[in-house]
């Protein structure tokens, strides 16, 4: 189906998972495509509310960059059709969910190509590092472009993990990479170091201004 707008989804429950594959669940409270960022109202497990309470329980919003949502998928209760829920416009109409999935993503993957070409979007850190310009985040950054987010995961604890079995731990050095798999050895390793060799052989280039 065609969808100009994302009216439609206003209020509907989601599970968005971001580009290193997190996911959180709630409720869209409100989007604007033109600044790429989407409110979330959280459901009461993602805002620490699981355990029933006698006090009312304000709402917790999550503001998000949608240049770092990787898809985005609708949860029940699905709209009903025929049915209108109370605090859905009367002229909107229901959609089937499955398309409704499908162009929401669709019109979220558009709005991210629209960037301008130099102007690379910058790489999410992950929770666990600073975002100042730390050896840790440098080097995750550039992993992440040189090996694919797939194949790059935070540990926490310092430690980066490469194709779900190699770790780098701090400072990041060839000598501290490692095979997280202690009964075998990984065929993974030496593209890790050439991977890790290429970055900091760049660093120290950019600073000598080579």
């Amino acid at each position: 189906i065609a969808m100009n707008s994302l009216d439609q989804v206003v209020n509907l429950k989601v599970r968005i998972t971001n580009l290193l594959d997190e996911s959180i669940s709630g409720t869209i409270h409100a989007f604007s495509l033109k600044q790429r960022v989407l409110a979330l109202k959280l459901t009461p497990t993602q805002a620490g509310k699981s355990t029933p309470s006698l006090q009312p329980v304000n709402d917790l919003y999550k503001i998000m960059n949608t240049s770092f949502i990787k898809s985005i998928t609708v949860l029940p209760p699905f709209p009903k059709k025929h049915q209108r829920s109370l605090d859905q416009p009367a002229h909107v109409p229901k959609l089937n969910v499955a398309k409704l999935e499908e162009a929401l993503n669709q019109m979220l993957s558009k709005a991210n190509q629209t960037m301008p070409k130099h102007s690379p979007q910058p790489s999410p850190v992950p929770t666990g590092i600073k975002k100042s310009e730390s050896p840790a985040s440098k080097v995750y950054a550039k992993l992440l472009v040189k090996l694919g987010k797939e194949n790059v995961q935070w540990q926490g604890n310092d430690s980066i993990l490469l194709f779900k079995e190699v770790a780098v731990s701090k400072p990041y050095a060839l000598s501290r990479i490692s095979n997280s798999k202690r009964t075998q050895s990984s065929k993974y390793l030496e593209k890790a170091k050439t991977a890790l060799r290429e970055i900091w052989l760049a660093d120290d280039n950019s600073t000598k201004g080579g």
